[in-house]
């Protein structure tokens, strides 16, 4: 499956690598996400508040070592999942842009999850 993100054709699919970008759960492992904020400037956790939250908690935690990532957590409403949560960085992202809501968006129509 692929989709466009800022004009960049993604694979979206297996793990975070590359440019291979997917929605994590909240079983999944913290250095994913980890990865996933390293490398895109944001995570987007699927799941329920009792499920993702305390995951976005562990990854905050998680990120505490880069000095150069601030992450913030926030939620946002999308169509094929009801919502996401998310861990962003606010030096790479400003979460409440039209542009990043978008992102967001196309990611959950291209991994639109079971």
């Amino acid at each position: 499956m692929e989709a466009s993100l800022n004009g960049a054709v993604v694979k979206l699919h297996g793990v975070i690598m590359g440019e291979v970008m997917r929605v994590i759960m909240p079983t999944d492992n913290v250095h994913d996400a980890v990865d996933a904020v390293r490398q895109h400037g944001f995570a987007a956790i699927e799941g329920t508040q009792t499920q993702a939250v305390p995951f976005c908690r562990r990854l905050e935690e998680a990120l505490a070592p880069y000095d150069d990532i601030e992450p913030i957590t926030s939620f946002q409403c999308v169509a094929n999942r009801g919502y996401l949560y998310l861990v962003v960085d606010l030096n790479c992202h400003d979460s409440g842009s039209q542009a990043f809501k978008r992102r967001i968006e196309q990611l959950d129509a291209a991994d639109p999850g079971a």
